[in-house]
């Protein structure tokens, strides 16, 4: 598994209205694993942050894609949140 060290290499799954994506970033003692997740139709959202070693790595990820797959969430390709509204249909005028 390749490591997905910093935000340009994040993980994006999207719906129709929601997304979530993590990343792995440096700490100053270790690894950190940063989740976010929002609303494609409005400003709603949060993010947290979970301390982890590099060898629990890949049984967190794998646990967080088996997670996003059964709640229906597809993965995302395009980067930035406007490519993503688009991609879903959304329209802000309505």
């Amino acid at each position: 598994m390749e490591t997905l060290l910093g935000y340009q290499n994040r993980r994006r799954f999207t719906t129709k209205t929601k997304y979530y994506q993590y990343w792995v970033q440096n700490d100053l003692f270790d690894l950190v694993l940063v989740k976010t997740w929002g609303s494609l139709t409005s400003k709603r959202g949060n993010q947290q942050s979970t301390p982890i070693q590099f060898s629990d790595l890949p049984s967190y990820c794998a646990n967080i894609e088996n997670t996003r797959y059964s709640h229906g969430y597809l993965p995302f390709l395009c980067v930035g949140i406007e490519k993503t509204r688009q991609a879903s249909g959304y329209s802000p005028n309505g």
